[in-house]
């Protein structure tokens, strides 16, 4: 229904909050609203994802040999969640998201949106991205990076490395560290991308 629809971002943010311009967010009231309701933003997001997929690959068009991802941020996060359930997504770059949970959102003041009930008795960030080896993954940070350190994204990396190499995939993994703050670089990654697909 109606909460669904509320995604925090673009033209699924709230009325309210598209009057304040166009950096805006909704994030907040709909994950906690999503939370009452027994959902996540971070689940409703992935749904739409794999969806995409979906149609995607409807399309004569598409390529059928594989889907190659890109995101930053909390897109980053659902790529990276999505990539996890999915096995459509090939290869991706994960940019300004790739930090530790203790390090990112536990250490620091985020949306309410990436908090997912639970999850640290089960996983942290690394035990999900190592989940993807053998898949191509490309991870950048920025050097200066306040909301998910680059400190942790190369801790992060290191850690899913291990996975990568006991699968003989170690030249699948990538991690770039750019000056710079929260934001995406793409100076490698994109060509490193699309050599991959």
């Amino acid at each position: 229904g109606r909460i669904e629809r509320r995604l925090g971002f673009g033209s699924r943010r709230e009325a309210g909050d598209v009057a304040l311009g166009p950096l805006a967010s909704s994030c907040r009231q709909a994950s906690l609203d999503l939370l009452l309701l027994g959902h996540t933003m971070a689940g409703l997001r992935v749904r739409d994802a794999i969806r995409t997929l979906a149609y995607i690959q409807s399309h004569p068009d598409a390529r059928r040999e594989g889907i190659g991802g890109v995101g930053f941020s909390g897109g980053g996060t659902t790529l990276l969640y999505t990539a996890a359930l999915d096995d459509r997504i090939s290869a991706l770059v994960l940019s300004g998201c790739l930090a530790s949970y203790r390090q990112s959102i536990m250490a620091i003041p985020h949306c309410e949106d990436n908090y997912l009930p639970g999850i640290l008795r089960h996983a942290e960030v690394a035990d999900i991205a190592a989940s993807l080896a053998p898949r191509p993954l490309f991870a950048e940070s920025g050097l200066d990076d306040t909301e998910f350190p680059a400190s942790s994204t190369v801790a992060t990396v290191t850690q899913v490395r291990k996975a990568y190499t006991l699968l003989g995939a170690s030249d699948r993994l990538e991690l770039e560290v750019f000056a710079g703050g929260h934001r995406f670089h793409g100076a490698r990654s994109l060509d490193w991308l699309a050599r991959r697909l």
